[in-house]
């Protein structure tokens, strides 16, 4: 395994698709490290009171001068920015198939490494009572999220700050309802057998400030938990993570409306994308001429 990181102790849980959740990832040393200078990193500003974050590519600059300075975070970034660290998850990967409910669910998955590239980027995220990451599925380039969180002493925030994972109450309407918010239920797409379907982003209007609550951002969000429901909440627990690898019905979200007053909820997210190689970008423009 990688030299900090450590992905051995961990529970799964199962449903269409399966949480990976995972105790005392990082040397405590580290994580009171990384804790205790977690301002000093993430710093700038704050958006109406509810959400800031740091992203090694959109503040790629300001990210690897931050590192530079701290010695905590530069040993995480290089460690997870690193390959051996990709080789250690696509490990993980391949030693739990048996996890997903169907074979063919995994097996896209897993072709998806072979055709393309994976990359990493890291983000800082602190938010406060109020945000709303309503559900969505995550980006249609997205191969796997890990998301270490900074944990509270205070039992309130440990129960509201995880990350709450959907399934279908109806695995037919659910399909139904994505193929609508991505526009695969029109022309040649509406064929197309729901497994077949090429990856998409799925998602409902988020709440970054107070002024994003509108009756159709809530008419949106009721719409959404009409059609699904919870299998899981991870606990905001110090030095935990969770983890688990994109599709299309991978929603989840992270609502802070019960969140303690006053109080910051930090974690780090860890992104695995995909960069497609040279013959995928042939394929999608040979198929986008057909179907668009």
């Amino acid at each position: 395994m990688t030299k900090n990181l450590d992905l051995t102790k961990l529970s799964v849980k199962g449903s269409d698709f399966p949480v990976f959740d995972f105790e005392s990832v990082l040397p405590q040393a580290l994580f009171e490290e990384l804790n205790d200078t977690f301002e000093q990193f993430i710093g700038g500003a704050v958006i109406d009171g509810l959400f800031r974050q740091l992203h090694s590519d959109s503040d790629s600059h300001r990210f690897r001068s931050k590192s530079n300075q701290l010695t905590a975070w530069k040993a995480l970034s290089d460690e997870v920015l690193s390959s051996t660290f990709i080789s250690n998850l696509l490990s993980l990967l391949k030693a739990n198939r048996s996890m997903w409910t169907s074979p063919i669910d995994f097996l896209r998955i897993w072709l998806r490494i072979k055709v393309t590239r994976l990359r990493v980027t890291i983000s800082l995220h602190s938010s406060r009572r109020g945000f709303e990451l309503t559900p969505h599925t995550d980006k249609a380039d997205k191969f796997a999220a890990l998301i270490l969180y900074f944990g509270s002493t205070n039992p309130t925030a440990v129960a509201e700050g995880g990350t709450t994972f959907y399934r279908p109450k109806s695995r037919a309407e659910s399909q139904h309802y994505l193929r609508e918010l991505t526009g695969l239920d029109s022309r040649l797409w509406s064929f197309v057998p729901f497994r077949l379907l090429p990856l998409r982003s799925a998602g409902l209007p988020r709440v970054y400030s107070h002024s994003d609550v509108t009756s159709e951002q809530s008419q949106a969000v009721q719409r959404f938990r009409e059609l699904h429901e919870p299998f899981y909440k991870s606990k905001f627990s110090s030095n935990n993570l969770v983890l688990f690898f994109k599709d299309n019905l991978t929603w989840h979200e992270v609502n802070l409306q019960n969140y303690p007053p006053g109080e910051e909820r930090r974690s780090l997210l860890i992104n695995i994308y995909c960069s497609p190689t040279l013959p995928t970008r042939i394929y999608h423009r040979v198929r986008d001429l057909f179907t668009n």
